[in-house]
């Protein structure tokens, strides 16, 4: 994984930059937080990072409500990237009221879990996850998990167009 993320990083350093779609997180461990955004740095995704604390604050957010309600500055994410243990709202409350939006139909939902909890897992991918994060892992490490679910979808989950489970 080390190669790819230095033949990405020589890209961008010839001007081949992702398009900068905004990324929603949703992960209320200030921990958890650091290592996906670690995780991002170390791929070399620089895409826009919002960050929410709770299930309730994901449907605000996509929901445009509240302090949420200025597309300009909370643009639809083209990517959630949605904490299994997500307080208020569970995650597969959120994955359900997602997929349950037309409007939302192409966002792309990455689900992170510390475990692998197959009934979890199988119950998300059936409401509508994406993929899977392992975040119980460094930094680096996350950034092997994104680059690999980057190119299996030739960088276009960036762009918030489908990919093929990963």
């Amino acid at each position: 994984m080390k190669e790819i993320r230095d033949a990405w990083l020589v890209l961008c350093g010839f001007g081949f930059k992702p398009a900068r779609r905004h990324l929603l997180l949703a992960e209320d461990n200030p921990l958890d937080q650091s290592t996906v955004k670690q995780g991002l740095d170390h791929a070399g995704i620089t895409n826009p990072l919002h960050v929410v604390r709770d299930g309730q604050k994901v449907v605000d957010y996509l929901d445009g409500v509240d302090e949420f309600s200025d597309r300009q500055r909370h643009p639809l994410p083209a990517v959630v990237f949605l904490d299994l243990n997500v307080p208020l709202l569970s995650c597969f409350g959120v994955l359900a009221w997602i997929r349950q939006r037309r409007a939302l139909t192409a966002t792309i939902v990455v689900v992170l879990t510390a475990s692998e909890d197959a009934g979890a897992l199988c119950h998300a991918r059936s409401l509508g996850a994406d993929s899977f994060l392992l975040t119980s892992c460094n930094g680096e490490e996350l950034a092997d998990q994104l680059l690999e679910m980057a190119r299996a979808s030739n960088w276009n989950w960036l762009e918030g167009k489908r990919f093929e489970h990963v």
